[in-house]
């Protein structure tokens, strides 16, 4: 895997430069609200705010604004678009968090912790409206209802990749292309939605599949990656309810040790993201920052041992 030092050098200041914008009319939108503001409303704006004001790596928002500026949209678009993705993605994650009984979230308690189930609801549910409200701000009028239909489906695939986690019959979490295949909807909807909403913003309807595959391979990857940092973790927690993690999936299914599982759940990341990283066919090189934050992970990946 090689790429060039200049070109992620280049894609990641480009996706860096207009994050700050995107918070802001993520705030804005979230702020707004009708003359007929109450109390109880106030209170789900404030976790909205809370679980933003977090932080996080903002992928999504990077992603949409780097794609936007290779295809020729205005920053005023790639912002709105940016918005639209995070919106959509910390939406999952209030709402995930009391699924999973997460505590902490970016070093912080997380909303349902800090504010309520009730309330980690509604500001879920405040942040999925105001995604509607983001992308609704870009300016080729003609295409926000297959903007907005792409949304809606993006969300539906997300959905049902949650679902089918918290399935009533968890014998079949343990199998790997089923892990892969929740995996995908739930993490790849939302990675790939960001370079997709930019492509058909920018009339490039043709390469959303291309797009879908890239995002996948790279979304299978970064899951992964992720159930590898935390597989202790989640051993700890996979008492009487299964924890859907590669390392415990591989480990049960195929009765491997946890060390045989690990360097197993390892390899597959690595051909996930070589998969991710080997794509250059969407058009004027939107995906490159898939390409270099899959080297990036990669890279991480590689040469990392089980303690």
């Amino acid at each position: 895997m090689h790429s060039s030092a200049s070109m992620c050098q280049t894609a990641a200041d480009t996706a860096s430069h207009d994050v700050p914008e995107a918070e802001r009319l993520m705030a804005d939108v979230i702020e707004s609200g009708d003359d007929a503001d109450t109390q109880a409303t106030s209170v789900a704006k404030i976790a909205a705010l809370y679980h933003l004001n977090a932080g996080g790596q903002r992928i999504r928002s990077r992603l949409a604004l780097d794609s936007a500026h290779c295809l020729g949209l205005t920053t005023r678009d790639g912002i709105a678009l940016a918005a639209t993705a995070e919106l959509l993605h910390n939406a999952s994650l209030i709402h995930d968090d009391p699924q999973d009984r997460d505590q902490v979230r970016r070093g912080s308690p997380t909303v349902w912790v800090a504010y309520g189930d009730e309330v980690a609801i509604c500001a879920g549910d405040l942040l999925l409206s105001a995604a509607y409200a983001t992308v609704a701000c870009v300016s080729c009028t003609d295409m926000l209802p297959s903007l907005v239909k792409l949304v809606h489906s993006r969300i539906t695939q997300a959905i049902g990749g949650q679902c089918a986690e918290f399935s009533p019959a968890p014998v079949h979490l343990f199998n790997t292309d089923v892990y892969l295949k929740i995996a995908t909807a739930k993490s790849g909807a939302l990675l790939g939605l960001p370079v997709e909403l930019a492509l058909l913003a920018g009339g490039y309807r043709g390469a959303l599949q291309t797009t879908r595959a890239t995002a996948d391979s790279f979304a299978a990857g970064y899951q992964i990656y992720d159930d590898l940092c935390d597989f202790e973790i989640d051993l700890a927690r996979d008492t009487a309810a299964p924890v859907l993690n590669i390392v415990l999936v591989l480990k049960k299914n195929n009765g491997l040790s946890i060390r045989d599982a690990w360097e197993s759940a390892q390899k597959l990341c690595l051909m996930h993201l070589e998969a991710a990283a080997s794509s250059t066919d969407l058009p004027r090189q939107s995906g490159r920052l898939f390409r270099e934050m899959a080297n990036e992970l990669h890279a991480r990946l590689k040469d990392k041992c089980i303690q």
